[in-house]
């Protein structure tokens, strides 16, 4: 954008032209409020990472756990022994052998 000397802005473009103390006073204000937005989604991006963080943290967790529960004996409960009646049963010799031959 062109200014000429009559338009009614030039005079206040020289103006801050001629005073570089006057330009500062104006973008100090919004320098500072740059640096706070910048301040404020850094912190809101740090706190997104460390809740994504914990989230996978206790992903892990769980199915550590879940998976040292599958280990153990389905009867066995935190170190007890089964407890209980049982049969043996055993097969007929002549269905082995019938078996065997297929």
């Amino acid at each position: 954008m062109v200014m000429h000397k009559d338009s009614p802005g030039s005079q206040d473009f020289l103006r801050l032209a001629q005073r570089p103390w006057l330009r500062y006073l104006i973008l100090a204000p919004f320098a500072v409020g740059m640096v706070l937005l910048a301040g404020f989604f850094f912190v809101a991006f740090i706190a997104f990472f460390a809740v994504f963080a914990l989230g996978i943290v206790l992903r892990i967790w769980w199915l550590r756990r879940r998976i040292s529960a599958g280990m153990r004996s389905p009867g066995a409960v935190r170190g007890q022994p089964l407890d209980g009646e049982y049969s043996v049963v055993h097969e007929d010799e002549d269905e082995e052998k019938r078996r065997l031959r297929r």
